[in-house]
């Protein structure tokens, strides 16, 4: 393959896509701005000073630095971390030192600095009494902080011990996912019509694995569901209303037993929401406050999906706004700040919400991948982002590819979100042998305990196998890395693939989990480009991420990709892209008509109505600024399920409708024909 590097950059102005993104305005300059994204190992953040001097940092996501120490006594030592920091920074932290004897105290306190650039600890580590000063040892530093607060810290060189001056914020993160993969979100409930009360545990009987005997159903998000007398026809008619003595001790016995949020599905819901309103303002009056709406939510036909939706909003709402409250504390009331949502667009935190954050980490990285590949001329590219615990690759062409029903975790979302595919094969994979066949992934070490040469007694990974073949420098990476520990979990990988009857080499064996890694990687791409009608050929390959430069090579030959690009901000370019990204809102109306000429027409009404509702959620900050809309329509062949999205325009016709709908339809599927649709 062909490597492009870019040795410049330069500010990227102009539009990455047809009416969807541009640059995003820095609107204050008499203070720090911090993009950042917050991955599953490792955080990166891109800071501009009040001067205008741009900043970079990566750090890891559990906010532990790593570092040595050299004792000058026992109770005096000196650090040595790549971090550039003041010379007291590091007053108040926790250190934790390594040792071979896990009974023995290890950890102390930094509690002052020291005229020769060392600190004085809390406590005496009697372990090291007799440690020459020139010996050093690994060490771990923590402070109790998010890994973003303690970027902002170094960046700016604030002590901990400092309140931090007001600042701008902009934030991706994959909290959403995590708690939505290890199940950690609010206690939740869901509200339904009387009869339904199951329908969700039941949900539509999809058999993923068509041949698997043993089912496993992912475990539900809410975990209670009530019915209420309640019921809204078809047409409109109300059969029966919610009696509110009833429905206020249904809430009461929710409320005592501890649920915090509530979702609120009714039938019908979607269009003729004036019962889920009636029932938010009883839950409210007994003293929840977050509840959820079906009809605010995903306001769309189809019950399962829009109720799961409900649930999923309800369900990591509340975790957002604790995290967003706690993060709020610590950069100051007056600082500002916005996230990054599914689709790649910055939102204020109010409008924010659980259904936004599911790709917010990952939609960074692909705003920042187009912007580049645009930026040196190519249109079209396939952002590879390889990060610590996953890689997530993309398709842009011209414009970015959404998804407006999609499966996260085994939930179903029905709101539009960047069709990004994730395969669990990142720097932190863990690399086994199950017996048969050597295996990477699915698990993770994460950023703690990390891959082996961290030193903090993690398993064998990715990162290590490119360690031990020469593929990382020790020298450039941003703490001390053990070598010893590598050549340690070869040799026990070894030692059970040598049980099995098979013969194998060191070197053969890192060479092996190597290809496995790239393979694993080159699938997801397939299923982006090859299994959609695209060639990836046809596009640039932008490696990005902390650990794409070492695999981007061996991925595009698998695929046939010639041309590669690793930018100078190839390893932070999820936060670089946040930098990239606009204010932006979106809004959905269920309509489910026959594609006709007047049909078009009103869709185009209804749009002209969403437009103008969205509008009202930009704040003054946005004023000399234009604000752009763009419009697009689900369609779909009568008696079929699945349905394709279609740009529409203030100019857009039946027959362009038409002819657009065939053509993606014909791409994805190889054939189209005559047939209603709707």
């Amino acid at each position: 393959a062909n490597l492009l590097l870019a040795r410049q950059t330069q500010r990227l102005t102009g539009r990455l896509g047809p009416g969807r993104y541009s640059t995003a305005a820095i609107m204050k300059h008499n203070r720090w701005q911090f993009w950042i994204d917050v991955g599953g190992t490792f955080t990166d953040c891109v800071a501009l000073t009040p001067d205008s001097r741009e900043k970079q940092l990566k750090i890891l996501s559990s906010g532990i630095a790593k570092a040595s120490a050299s004792f000058v006594d026992a109770q005096t030592v000196s650090i040595s971390t790549e971090l550039d920091t003041a010379i007291d920074f590091w007053v108040g932290w926790k250190i934790t030192f390594a040792t071979n004897d896990t009974a023995k105290q290890r950890s102390a306190t930094l509690i002052n600095s020291l005229p020769e650039g060392s600190y004085r600890l809390d406590r005496p580590i009697s372990e090291f009494e007799d440690q020459q000063e020139e010996q050093s040892v690994f060490c771990e530093l923590s402070c109790g902080l998010s890994a973003p607060v303690i970027a902002i810290h170094i960046l700016t060189g604030t002590p901990v011990t400092q309140q931090l001056n007001s600042c701008d914020v902009y934030l991706g993160t994959t909290k959403g996912t995590n708690a939505l993969l290890t199940r950690s979100g609010a206690k939740t409930a869901l509200i339904t019509s009387a009869g339904l009360r199951d329908f969700l545990t039941i949900g539509d009987q999809a058999r993923p694995k068509l041949f698997e005997l043993t089912i496993q159903k992912p475990h539900p998000l809410f975990d209670v569901a009530v019915a209420v007398n309640e019921r809204t026809l078809a047409n409109g008619t109300v059969e029966l209303v919610p009696n509110k003595t009833v429905v206020r001790q249904q809430f009461e016995e929710l409320k005592r037993s501890g649920i915090d949020s509530i979702a609120i599905c009714l039938m019908h819901g979607y269009r003729y929401p004036q019962h889920e309103q009636l029932l938010r303002d009883y839950a409210a009056e007994v003293g929840f406050r977050d509840v959820r709406l079906s009809s605010e939510v995903a306001p769309l036909i189809k019950l399962i999906p829009r109720a799961e939706t409900t649930v999923l909003d309800a369900y990591l709402s509340p975790v957002f706004a604790e995290y967003f409250d706690e993060l709020q504390k610590s950069i100051g009331t007056a600082s500002g700040l916005q996230l990054l949502t599914s689709v790649g667009a910055l939102s204020s935190r109010e409008q924010f919400s659980g259904k936004d954050s599911v790709l917010s980490g990952p939609a960074g990285g692909i705003v920042g991948a187009a912007g580049i590949a645009r930026q040196l001329g190519f249109e079209k590219c396939i952002g590879f982002d390889m990060g610590g615990t996953s890689t997530d690759v993309a398709r842009y062409d011209g414009q970015f590819e959404l998804e407006f029903e999609s499966r996260k975790a085994g939930v179903r979302i029905v709101s539009p979100m960047m069709s990004i595919e994730t395969v669990a094969s990142g720097g932190g994979s863990v690399c086994g042998f199950d017996g048969t066949r050597l295996t990477v992934g699915p698990d993770s070490a994460g950023a703690s305990p990390g891959p082996a040469c961290y030193g903090s007694g993690g398993p064998l990974t990715v990162t290590d196998v490119n360690l031990f073949l020469g593929r990382i420098d020790p020298a450039h990476f941003p703490f001390p890395l053990d070598k010893t520990a590598v050549d340690s979990r070869l040799e026990e990988l070894l030692e059970k693939i040598q049980n099995s009857g098979a013969t194998m080499t060191k070197p053969e064996l890192a060479a092996g989990l190597l290809r496995i890694t790239n393979h694993n990687m080159a699938s997801a791409i397939r299923s982006i480009s090859v299994q959609r009608g695209f060639d990836p050929r046809d596009y640039l390959l932008v490696s990005f991420g902390g650990a794409g430069g070492q695999h981007c090579c061996g991925v595009a030959d698998e695929l046939g990709i010639t041309r590669v690009l690793i930018h100078p901000k190839s390893s932070i370019l999820s936060a670089f892209g946040i930098r990239l990204a606009d204010q932006s809102y979106t809004d959905v109306k269920s309509m489910l008509v026959p594609l006709a000429r007047e049909s078009v027409e009103s869709a185009k009404s209804e749009a002209r109505i969403l437009e103008g509702k969205l509008s009202q959620l930009f704040t003054d900050s946005t004023s000399g600024n234009s604000l752009t809309a763009s419009w697009s329509i689900d369609l779909k062949f009568t008696g079929t399920h699945n349905s394709i999205n279609v740009p529409l325009a203030d100019d857009s016709t039946l027959a362009t409708v038409e002819q657009s709908f065939h053509k993606q339809h014909k791409q994805l599927y190889g054939y189209t024909r005559p047939r209603t649709i709707e």
